[in-house]
């Protein structure tokens, strides 16, 4: 039966492809380490360089991946089958086996290698969003400790003013009253309310800018290197994530909350962005306004970022995306959707959770394939 697969394979690759597979296979003269070797590589800490460079890997692996189509109708109890037979084998061992199978073994091993990659730099995003808003949360409870004299000393001045509008006089009294507790300090007391109401209700979003220009280019690289595809109509938060990465290159503080159109019936208008996705939370900073009813014609770059990254990874936590390894071959979405519900080796399952944006599945598939 393993014969009967292998030749198969065999049969369906492409010579691009064997060449390639044998070229993975030969060790260059002079070199210690054969591209077998960068094949089998797995993921080293979950550090920013870390991730960079995995990413990079997981671009390799991709253009290694050019036997896939071949194992379109191999069941995938036996891709599994061969690749963990492959990742025990070193150059030498691989290359004492009849061609058919060794190159079998290799390209199976490379297919799941991919998907791995792509759990690896997943967890990765994961990670360091999340660790933005650890740091972030914990900026929060340190500026709340530092400030603690302030908000006892807003809360000194409320106090002298609700006594002095219950004094006894005339309304003129007690307004002047209240103006001699005010006049000298006002602007100073505003500011410091100001202040104390972007971290109200231990709300820690606004200390996350803190933690994020040294992670910037590495999340967008990351959205940039996954292509996501919704299993539904629904286009909300794609159409966010395809506005942030039109956007990459500004700096500025605002940007325009319109996109070019996104079909040729819009042709020649601009769309308002749909916020909808945008927790009440988020609002106030991304739009700059706490009212949700009214017209946004502007928002917060960065924040605008933070919060798309932030649902991206709250997408990808609670493992509602699935690991679309095979987008170049005739293997459908739908078919590696049962696939990899059925498989033991994938963390990622196809199912829904209620989002603010309707219930939908999202399927990360690789920029080019």
């Amino acid at each position: 039966m393993n014969r009967r697969y292998q030749l198969r394979v065999c049969e369906l690759l492409e010579v691009d492809a064997r060449q390639r597979l044998l070229a993975i296979l030969s060790r260059p003269a002079g070199e210690p380490r054969s591209l077998w070797d960068q094949v089998k590589r797995e993921p080293k800490r979950s550090t920013v360089p870390q991730f960079k460079d995995f990413l990079d890997h997981l671009h390799w692996l991709q253009q290694q991946n050019v036997a896939a189509s071949a194992f379109a109708e191999i069941p995938e109890a036996k891709i599994r089958q061969f690749a963990a037979e492959a990742r025990l084998l070193d150059l030498t061992s691989l290359n004492d086996m009849p061609e058919r199978k060794r190159l079998t073994l290799a390209g199976a091993l490379i297919l799941k290698q991919v998907a791995r990659a792509l759990d690896d730099v997943t967890d990765m995003f994961i990670r360091q969003v999340n660790k933005m808003h650890h740091k972030a949360e914990e900026a929060l409870m340190q500026y709340q400790v530092a400030h603690t004299d302030r908000t006892d000393a807003l809360i000194a001045v409320l106090r002298e003013i609700t006594l002095a509008y219950k004094a006894e006089g005339s309304r003129e009294e007690r307004l002047a009253l209240i103006e001699t507790l005010l006049e000298k300090d006002a602007d100073q007391i505003l500011a410091q309310c100001m202040a104390h109401e972007a971290v109200a209700g231990s709300n820690h979003l606004s200390f996350l800018p803190l933690f994020y220009s040294g992670r910037r280019s590495t999340l967008f690289l990351f959205l940039e290197s996954v292509s996501l595809v919704s299993t539904t109509q629904d286009r909300v938060l794609l159409d966010a994530i395809a506005f942030l990465l039109a956007h990459k290159g500004l700096h500025s503080k605002w940007l325009a909350a319109s996109h070019a159109p996104l079909s040729e019936d819009d042709r020649g208008s601009l769309n308002p962005l749909d916020l909808s996705f945008v927790a009440d939370k988020w609002w106030p900073l991304v739009t700059g306004n706490k009212d949700r009813g009214a017209v946004v014609g502007r928002i917060d770059r960065r924040y605008f970022e933070l919060c798309v990254f932030s649902n991206v990874m709250l997408e990808l936590k609670p493992a509602t995306f699935v690991s679309l390894v095979a987008t170049n071959s005739a293997i459908t979405a739908k078919s590696w959707c049962r696939r990899m519900n059925s498989s033991a080796e994938s963390r990622f399952t196809a199912n829904r959770r209620a989002f603010p944006w309707r219930d939908h599945c999202l399927l990360p598939g690789f920029v080019g394939s």
